[in-house]
């Protein structure tokens, strides 16, 4: 009699990078959010500097200050701080989708917390290059076929390879796309997502003879 093999799932992260082919507005657009990425994470940081400064020059002219005379660091502090100031510093935020702030949010708060616990030095500036990335949040990206995605505020995409192996996973269930990253590099765009994938893993089994 036949025994079936004994099998256990396992949930592992994947990464699927494709190149996009973007039309020339839809590539305008993804110029912005990247920009608007690297322009907010610059205009927060520079925020908390210009407080932390004053504070020095404060406590070396013998004011008190107090932890109520900083702002927060962390990212729910920075989104705040973000949206009490985003009017007068960006009148054009609304141009690009909330996750191209929300991650310039999330970035810079990991950037303070590796500076406080001396994991890295004090956060710096990020230069205008011609390269850079902006993420989205998962139900902003939309598998729409083999060749096409759909992005919030951008619209349908198409790509250079095939995603049916993606299409596949998440159509049966087998794979949950956890976040979605387009980036640019010598001109060219690429969207790379993080996917969690439930795999089958063939259990091992002792022999039923010793030979």
């Amino acid at each position: 009699m036949t025994q079936r093999a004994e099998v256990t799932l396992e949930l592992v992260r994947q990464a699927y990078q494709y190149k996009l082919d973007p039309t020339p507005k839809q590539a305008t657009a993804l110029r912005s959010h990247i920009g608007g990425t690297r322009f907010v994470y610059n205009a927060l940081l520079g925020l908390v500097k210009a407080n932390w400064d004053e504070n020095r020059e404060k406590k070396q002219a013998g004011i008190e200050i107090t932890k109520d005379d900083y702002p927060g660091t962390g990212h729910l502090d920075l989104q705040k701080l973000w949206y009490e100031n985003r009017d007068e510093l960006a009148p054009w935020w609304s141009e690009n989708g909330s996750s191209t702030y929300n991650y310039a949010c999330l970035n810079l708060s990991k950037a303070f917390a590796n500076f406080r616990t001396g994991r890295a030095k004090f956060p710096t500036f990020k230069q205008r290059r011609r390269s850079g990335s902006v993420s989205f949040l998962t139900s902003a990206v939309r598998l729409v076929d083999s060749h096409h995605v759909c992005i919030s505020r951008i619209g349908g995409i198409k790509t250079y390879e095939s995603l049916r192996k993606l299409h596949r996973h998440v159509e049966r269930g087998t794979g949950r796309i956890v976040s979605s990253t387009v980036s640019l590099s010598n001109g060219k765009f690429f969207l790379a997502f993080n996917v969690e994938v439930t795999r089958v893993i063939p259990v091992t089994r002792a022999p039923d003879r010793i030979i």
